[in-house]
C-alpha cells in the first residue's frame, strides 16, 4: 500500500522518474551482457512513473537502463537486455540521448568530439527465447517516443507481441549497419515499455 501511495505523490509532484521507489525506474548497465546467455536481465524494474521522454509513460509499464559504449580501450561490442513479456500487447522501444548528446546530463553535445558522448548511431534488434531477430530499429524522426533524442539517428520502434503466454525476450544495443557498439566512450538512455507487465 505504501509504494501505491508514493508512486502516485511522485506523479502528482511531476518528480523525475523512480524517486518514489526504492528501486529505481532507471537502472544502469552491468557488463558483461554482450551476449544472449549473458543478457542483464532488466524484467523486474517496470513502473508507471511520469516521465516526459516516454511515450505514454503512465499507461504502459516501463523501464529505462543507462548504457555505456566500450572505451577506446576496449574492443566493439553489444549490450543485451533480457525481459519477460506476459502476454499479449504492445512493446515501445526506444534510445535517447544516442547520437549528439549526453545520457548522463540529457543535454545536447553539438557535433560531438568523438571519443566521447554523442557519438553513436544506435540500432535496436529484438529477439525472441530462441535467438530468432524479430525486428530491427535503425533510424527514427525526432520526437518519436516522446522527448530525448536531437537527432534522427536515435532507434524506435513498436512491436505487437501475439503469444498469450509468458516468454523470454531479449533487446540488442549495437551501431547502425548491423555493427556492434563502437569503442567510442557514448552512451545511451534505452527505454522498454511492455503492455501489461507487472510492476516493481
Amino acid at each position: 500500500m505504501s509504494r501505491i501511495i508514493l508512486k502516485g505523490l511522485a506523479v502528482s509532484l511531476g518528480l523525475f522518474a523512480g524517486l518514489a521507489s526504492a528501486k529505481s525506474a532507471q537502472i544502469t548497465e552491468i557488463e558483461a551482457n554482450d551476449t544472449l546467455s549473458t543478457a542483464q536481465d532488466i524484467d523486474s524494474y517496470f513502473t508507471l512513473n511520469l516521465d516526459a521522454n516516454i511515450l505514454d509513460s503512465t499507461i504502459y509499464p516501463h523501464v529505462s537502463v543507462l548504457g555505456f559504449a566500450p572505451t577506446t580501450s576496449q574492443s566493439p561490442n553489444y549490450d543485451i537486455y533480457k525481459i519477460v513479456v506476459p502476454t499479449v500487447g504492445l512493446g515501445i522501444f526506444d534510445i535517447d540521448f544516442g547520437a549528439r548528446a549526453d545520457a548522463t546530463t540529457g543535454l545536447p553535445t553539438g557535433s560531438p568530439n568523438c571519443p566521447g558522448p554523442g557519438c553513436i548511431d544506435p540500432q535496436l534488434k529484438l529477439f525472441d527465447s530462441s535467438g530468432t531477430l524479430l525486428f530491427t530499429g535503425d533510424d527514427a524522426p525526432i520526437g518519436s517516443g516522446a522527448g530525448g533524442s536531437f537527432e534522427n539517428e536515435d532507434s524506435f520502434f513498436t512491436y505487437m507481441f501475439t503469444f498469450t503466454i509468458p516468454d523470454t525476450y531479449f533487446i540488442q544495443v549495437g551501431s547502425f549497419n548491423n555493427l556492434p557498439l563502437k569503442n567510442q566512450d557514448g552512451n545511451y538512455l534505452l527505454h522498454v515499455s511492455i503492455e501489461n507487465h507487472a510492476l516493481m
